[in-house]
């Protein structure tokens, strides 16, 4: 890829607008020192168990488990015995998600639809010990769209959803294996719009860079599934494929190129993420020191009596201090000797966000209320300072000259000593101040 497409992925990352689709593929198992997908290997053993049963299957569709799956249910009557076996296999051998499934895990993707049926994805996420939410297709489960919808949250980077398209080996019955499971999919996902939740569905209706790693296209449904997730005549946003020089057919090259401007690289998936998360990681130290501004000055302002409430959102700000660089002073910290007015007067020419610890006795307090946020107020109306009234104690604060102010503290103007947690209370103001302090500078600086 180029750097600027390159930059355009990264950019749609930053922005959760990159999705990833995974193939069965990129769900491997190294034995004897040979790779194969573990549906390749699982397609193996049914075959070497019908082999032994004296079933003559084609040698050269051994690895084809829609083939090998659909001959042993043949042979042996019984899908409980199929779902069986998937089950031992996929317990006994899916144990470690490979190099590649690592890699992704790294990577603030907010949806990965997976076709494989295995759990590797999950524990990938989990030896990161992030946050997901999980849910799969079932064939054979009728359920309506609202169901479905009410088991999925809105996915992010931080908390993706994982979504299982053929079904989880969690529950076996779920499964799509034999080639009449694939038809009664495809069927479904044509004829029923909840066959795939409208959760899932409508991430695909925004413009947004979808990653294919692990497919074979030479498969018939291929051609007919993005069709049905896109559910778009025109793909505006990139489809990218890295398969490693994977050799494919003039027509099924011509058809995706054409159908859905898929792209398609010759780097290995593995070797793509490693180059992405490369790159993502310097796009975040880039960004982060574009975005690095003057430290914040904070300087609370607050009675004696509510020291300590003073006290305990001063150890809740320690995040904000770390992460975003904010300095913050109350009087405690005036030296003995050191006049008190005159320290709070400089303290407050240099703050560029002033919290006030609004409670019966803020108010009451003529030094606070009369002269010290007077000050305040002046370089907020210069546009040098922000204030942020932080209620601590109820009290009637209605008619205080700072009521109007659109952000008071914490949300819904329920004083912290009003909450039950305590520590959730100033857990709340923290993350708000958090997710409103770029823009606060933003403006600052304007």
């Amino acid at each position: 890829m180029t750097n600027d497409q390159w930059k355009d992925l990264l950019y749609a990352i930053h922005k959760g607008k990159c999705m990833l689709l995974l193939g069965a593929g990129a769900s491997t198992l190294t034995k004897n020192g040979i790779t194969r997908p573990l549906t390749e290997w699982l397609s193996l053993e049914l075959a070497t168990q019908l082999r032994n049963n004296h079933y003559p299957l084609e040698e050269s569709e051994s690895g084809s488990l829609l083939y090998v799956a659909t001959e042993y249910l043949l042979h042996f009557q019984s899908a409980i015995k199929l779902q069986s076996e998937v089950e031992r296999f996929y317990r006994e051998q899916a144990k470690q998600p490979n190099e590649l499934l690592r890699a992704i895990a790294k990577l603030p993707f907010p949806l990965i639809i997976n076709t494989a049926p295995d759990t590797l994805l999950e524990k990938a996420w989990m030896g990161e010990f992030k946050e997901y939410h999980k849910t799969f297709y079932s064939l054979l489960k009728e359920r309506s769209r609202e169901e479905a919808d009410l088991q999925i949250e809105d996915p992010t980077g931080d908390c993706p959803l994982l979504y299982n398209l053929f079904g989880s080996v969690e529950d076996s019955a779920s499964l799509v294996l034999t080639e009449k499971d694939r038809l009664k999919f495809i069927e479904d996902i044509i004829q029923h719009n909840n066959a795939i939740p409208n959760a899932i569905l409508k991430e695909f209706r925004e413009d947004k860079v979808v990653l294919f790693f692990g497919f074979d296209f030479e498969q018939w449904h291929l051609r007919i599934l993005p069709k049905k997730i896109f559910q778009k005549e025109e793909i505006s946003a990139p489809v990218i494929v890295p398969n490693g020089g994977q050799t494919l057919s003039k027509g099924a090259m011509v058809f995706y190129q054409k159908q859905y401007k898929m792209d398609f690289l010759p780097e290995d998936p593995l070797a793509f993420v490693q180059e992405l998360s490369r790159r993502w990681e310097n796009y975040e130290a880039e960004a982060g020191q574009e975005t690095q501004q003057a430290p914040v000055r904070a300087v609370f302002l607050y009675d004696r009596e509510d020291e300590p409430w003073k006290v305990m959102l001063d150890k809740h700000f320690a995040v904000l201090k770390r992460a975003e660089g904010i300095h913050t002073w109350d009087e405690s910290m005036i030296g003995a000797g050191e006049e008190t007015g005159e320290q709070i007067r400089q303290q407050l020419d240099q703050a560029n966000l002033i919290l006030l610890l609004v409670s019966s006795d803020f108010l009451a307090s003529d030094k606070l209320y009369n002269e010290q946020l007077r000050q305040a107020l002046q370089r907020s109306g210069e546009g040098k300072a922000y204030i942020i009234p932080i209620l601590v104690r109820p009290c009637a604060w209605e008619g205080a000259v700072f009521a109007k102010s659109k952000f008071i503290l914490p949300r819904k103007q329920n004083p912290i000593a009003a909450w039950d947690d305590k520590d959730a209370a100033c857990r709340s103001i923290v993350l708000e101040l958090e997710k409103y302090l770029p823009i606060i500078v933003e403006n600052l600086q304007a």
